[in-house]
This record gives structure tokens, sequence and C-alpha cells, in this order.
């Protein structure tokens, strides 16, 4: 560290990349722009192993959670900060729906896309009017198409008499 700075600073960094590599050049592009220190100045240390990536584990996998992810994408014109909810069961799957919506809707790659924060959000602290429709007592999902087959072999033909009703109201 440098001889000005009396102390040491510990930052902590969650990526979802797959290379090692390119998460040490993102952390130190970060670092970089907070602080202006540079490789010379700093240290890069993981917890458990040398260039080994944690996974990380939820609490509860099962239970659905509300995410609010806050990034910033480069398009072709400009940098652009947002905040994107999403509705899964772990943080990674979060990440994967917006990465997957970014590169549908924006056609940003997931390599122009930096990701500040994931946090689980409450049902009040919603913006969006896709996540909120989840939020009522009353939800139902009901089964407006289906196509009843034959309860055994011996009463399946390949030719009916009656059309098939499907609505079952």
């Amino acid at each position: 560290m440098p001889s000005f700075l009396p102390f040491s600073l510990f930052f902590s960094f969650f990526s979802f990349l797959f290379l090692s590599v390119l998460f040490l050049s993102l952390s130190w592009l970060f670092v970089f722009s907070v602080l202006s220190l540079s490789v010379v100045a700093g240290r890069v240390i993981f917890p458990l192993y040398e260039f080994g990536l944690l996974q990380l584990t939820e609490k509860r996998p099962a239970q659905l959670k509300n995410y609010g992810i806050s990034l910033r994408y480069q398009s072709r014109s400009a940098n652009h900060n947002i905040w994107k909810e999403f509705r899964d069961t772990t943080r990674v799957g979060a990440v994967n729906q917006l990465i997957s919506e970014m590169a549908g809707k924006h056609r940003v790659p997931p390599a122009r896309i930096q990701i500040f924060e994931v946090k689980t959000i409450k049902a009040a602290e919603s913006k969006r009017p896709n996540l909120k429709q989840f939020f009522t007592q009353d939800l139902k999902f009901p089964l407006t198409h289906r196509v009843l087959s034959a309860p055994s072999r011996q009463y399946r033909t390949t030719f009916k008499a009656k059309r098939a009703s499907t609505f079952f109201g």
C-alpha cells in the first residue's frame, strides 16, 4: 500500500464471471476508479485458495425471493445506470435472468455489464409493475386449456365421433 495511507483497505467482491482472470481485471478496474490506486499499490487476496472461485449458496434455496439489481451497462452510444427487479429462488438465478434479458432487450453482451449490487427486496420496496402483479393474495394460475387423454389403452382411438372439449370453466 502507498505510504500516505496509514491503514489497509479491504474490499470484497462477488463475481458472476466464469474466469478468474476477468474477475481480477474488473476488480482492479473498480479499485482504480474508486481510490485511484494502481496495481503496484495493492494486492488481491482470495479467501480460501489462490485463483479459486467461491460459489454463493443460499440459506433457503427453495423459497421465492424478490431481487433488486443495480448495474451499469455500456451501449453503443453511452453508459447507462439502471435498476432491475427479478423474482427467483437464488441470487445466481436472478443474475442469469438479468444477463439473458439484457442480451435480448438491449443487445448487451455480458462483458459490458457491471453489476454493483444484488439485494433481496421486500414486496413494499418493489417499483416495477411486472413484479408487483405477483404480490396479491388472490393470485391464481388457472388451467385454461386441458386435453384429456384416455384413461386406459383400450379406450384410445385414432378418430373420435365427438370433438374434444378442452375448456373446463
